[in-house]
């Protein structure tokens, strides 16, 4: 079993990598239905495409500020770790 210190420090990337990869996938899955989707035919294949792609993109988003937080969170830890007497 891991120690409860390996957890909590590789839990978070692990959420994060998660996160990327859907986003990824979505956005993927977005595009083939946007490209390779006959909007002529179903108008609603073309919204599922573009709905597809607004996931993707917000999921990349989070993952972006996730990242961010993540480095600040880290730099704060290490700033702090010097302190203890």
């Amino acid at each position: 079993m891991d120690s409860p210190k390996h957890v909590v420090k590789d839990e978070p990337r692990k959420s994060l990598f998660v996160l990327m990869a859907a986003s990824l996938f979505f956005t993927l899955i977005g595009l083939v239905v946007l490209i390779f989707g006959s909007p002529d035919r179903e108008p609603i294949i073309g919204q599922a495409g573009t709905l597809s792609l607004v996931i993707g993109a917000l999921g990349f988003v989070l993952y972006v500020i996730a990242r961010r937080h993540e480095g600040k969170a880290r730099k704060n830890a290490r700033k702090g770790e010097g302190k203890h007497v």
